[in-house]
């Protein structure tokens, strides 16, 4: 048996991971999944992105971890830990994460708690929310959250 050594000037793609939508492509979605229930949605995204799909969730209800965990039980949710929920917030957290078995990712801020939040600056929020978010989204291709539609 003699080595052979094959060129190609054809590109190939390997496991190359899909696009961010730009906003033709997100019209176009939207139009598409408009009047479909939201696991439609949360189905195209999953075969789109794959494990790389997150939901971030704050725990206010539990509608969209529902319908994600009976569309896709593995995605990751990521809740935001503040450092300044009521107590009543982290008390449900867990009675939701375990008969739906959630593989859960708590982000927490690099800061120490502090009084920010009570004059209402940009950089509690940046660094409570903004920051961890976006220090877990930097892998994913994509992320998932509750948002009524007309409010976002």
């Amino acid at each position: 048996m003699r080595d052979v050594t094959i060129t190609t000037t054809t590109p190939v793609s390997i496991g190359v991971a899909p696009s961010i939508p730009d906003l033709d492509e997100l019209a176009e979605i939207d139009r598409r999944f408009a009047s479909r229930p939201a696991s439609a949605l949360v189905a195209w995204a999953y075969d789109r992105y794959g494990t790389d799909l997150v939901l971030a969730a704050s725990f206010q209800d539990c509608v969209m971890v529902d319908i994600v965990y009976k569309t896709v039980p593995d995605v990751e949710v990521a809740f935001l830990d503040t450092q300044y929920h009521f107590a009543e917030t982290l008390w449900y957290v867990e009675p939701v994460r375990r008969p739906f078995d959630l593989h859960l990712r708590v982000m927490e801020p690099p800061a120490e708690p502090d009084d920010l939040w009570k004059v209402g600056t940009p950089g509690c929020c940046a660094a409570r929310k903004g920051e961890p978010l976006a220090r877990r989204l930097e892998a994913p291709d994509a992320g998932t959250t509750r948002v009524r539609r007309g409010t976002a």
